[in-house]
């Protein structure tokens, strides 16, 4: 799949999980986490979490 492809279809997974989960679009959401420390600490955390388990 071309690299363009893959992130259109990404952003699709994020807009659709945003919308179903959050009930709000993509830019609320990101407003929303981008003045939040702590949501920003959280996702961080769960980032290194998956990716530590991935490596192991």
């Amino acid at each position: 799949m071309p690299k363009k492809e893959r992130i259109m279809t990404i952003l699709k997974k994020i807009e659709k999980f945003v919308s179903d989960v959050f009930k709000t679009t993509l830019e609320i959401f990101f407003e929303a986490l981008r003045l939040s420390p702590n949501a920003q600490g959280y996702v961080s955390g769960s980032i290194t979490e998956l990716l530590l388990k991935k490596s192991s």
